[in-house]
């Protein structure tokens, strides 16, 4: 007796047929962590938790980046009940930070933050900082005037208002604090040579003539340790965290396979986990 070969549509059927009924996923189905299925109802309230409502409004890479953030959230929470220190269906900030501190403190110790400002003694200097009056103006006239007043004592709204009324574009105003780095080179020559209370000389510029006032000047200084202190641990705290985070992390995506199905995702998926079309 002659075999005919198979009909494709009806060995693809018979191949469904055989497959277990939980082995595809459902049509809500948008990933499964350690054999578990993570619907898109999860992952649609993880973003509005996290970005507010029109999240999906959002490019393919951005949703694809916070979908791999969603994952490892799971894939940390999971590892946070394993290791008996976080309850299924506790906050993911309360099973993540309760991950974290159970491999001991990340407060840094004294001698730790010491180490750090000596090896980093330049993060905490403050260049000279300086407080101005500046007023610009087009013509160059009415510069001359406005610093001729201003060395003789005027007030600085008064003489920009004359100023204003001679040229409609003059502008002028008592800048906030800032190092003499902040400006460009040619301002800066002019603006460092002044003592508090003394007026510059008009200084010519690509886009105006400038006359300054200094207000007050602050000296460099270094923080000195104990005002440092705070910061220093807050930072060093972090990057502890962050390397304990990722120690966990790989330590989670060891112990429970992803698998991506991105056919239900809204977006085109171009993430870091593997991605499965049972589907076709």
């Amino acid at each position: 007796m002659k075999w005919l070969p198979a009909c494709p549509l009806l060995l693809l059927a018979a191949l469904a047929a055989c497959a277990a009924p939980g082995d595809l996923p459902g049509p809500d189905v948008v990933a499964r962590l350690a054999g578990g299925d993570v619907r898109r109802a999860e992952f649609d309230a993880y973003l509005a938790r996290n970005i507010g409502e029109g999240g999906e409004a959002l490019a393919s890479a951005p949703l694809s980046a916070l979908f791999d953030r969603f994952l490892e959230e799971l894939l940390l929470c999971r590892l946070a009940e394993q290791r008996g220190v976080a309850k299924r269906g506790d906050p993911p900030r309360r099973a993540i930070d309760a991950l974290l501190a159970a491999d001991g403190p990340l407060a840094p110790s004294e001698e730790e933050v010491a180490l750090y400002y000596g090896r980093h003694s330049g993060q905490f200097r403050t260049p000279e900082r300086v407080r101005l009056w500046q007023l610009l103006t087009g013509d160059r006239r009415v510069a001359e005037r406005a610093r001729r007043d201003l060395a003789a004592g005027g007030r600085f709204e008064t003489v920009l208002e004359r100023a204003q009324r001679e040229d409609a574009a003059a502008d002028g105003r008592l800048e906030g604090e800032m190092a003499l780095a902040d400006l460009p080179p040619v301002l800066a020559g002019a603006v460092a040579r002044l003592a508090p209370g003394e007026t510059s000389g008009v200084v010519e510029a690509e886009y105006g003539f400038h006359v300054f006032r200094l207000e007050a000047r602050t000296p460099a200084r270094t923080q000195p340790l104990p005002e440092a202190a705070p910061e220093i641990r807050r930072q060093l705290a972090r990057q502890r965290a962050d390397a304990r985070l990722a120690e966990l992390l790989a330590a989670a995506e060891r112990g429970a396979a992803v698998t991506v199905y991105d056919r239900t995702l809204p977006f085109t998926y171009s993430g870091r986990f593997p991605v499965a079309r049972p589907y076709g």
